[in-house]
């Protein structure tokens, strides 16, 4: 299991991390409590994050074997900047 975030127009290096518990840590860090998850279009492997109902993540899950293999998430900079300050109630 391996995931990689991208938060989208900042000049950062893409975050890869390997293992399950790392890759978990990371994704609640992003997505913190109170975020809504809803499955992509026409049951495809895409999950959209949001937040008081604005869209803030995309989540795109490759599967092998029926388990979740690697995880691809790409953040809106705007939003997770809010998520990080605080200013959005959960």
């Amino acid at each position: 299991m391996w995931g990689a975030g991208t938060i989208l127009g900042a000049d950062l290096p893409r975050q890869i991390n390997r293992g399950a518990d790392d890759v978990a840590v990371n994704l609640l860090r992003y997505l913190g409590r109170g975020a809504t998850l809803v499955s992509g279009p026409a049951g495809q492997p895409v999950l959209l994050a949001f937040a008081e109902r604005r869209l803030f993540a995309v989540l795109v899950l490759t599967i092998r074997d029926g388990r979740i293999f690697k995880i691809e998430a790409s953040v809106d900079p705007s939003a997770a900047e809010r998520r990080r300050s605080g200013s959005v109630e959960f």
